[in-house]
């Protein structure tokens, strides 16, 4: 068994991709222009966005 099953993979948002960023903004329900400042602000795993989209989490406690 290959030990990269054993990690959890998080989806990225990739905001270079311009059908990626579609995509992202379509599914988490956001303007692209909100979606790639969540990015910028957090990185781009996908979780972390959704949180700080959502406002469960401040872009305070997901920087270090």
């Amino acid at each position: 068994m290959n030990v990269l099953q054993y990690h959890r993979r998080t989806p990225r948002i990739d905001i270079a991709d311009p059908h990626e960023l579609r995509a992202w903004a379509e599914r988490l329900d956001v303007e692209t222009d909100l979606l790639r400042d969540a990015v910028q602000q957090v990185g781009d795993d996908a979780e972390a966005v959704e949180l700080v989209l959502k406002g469960t989490v401040s872009v305070a406690a997901t920087t270090h």
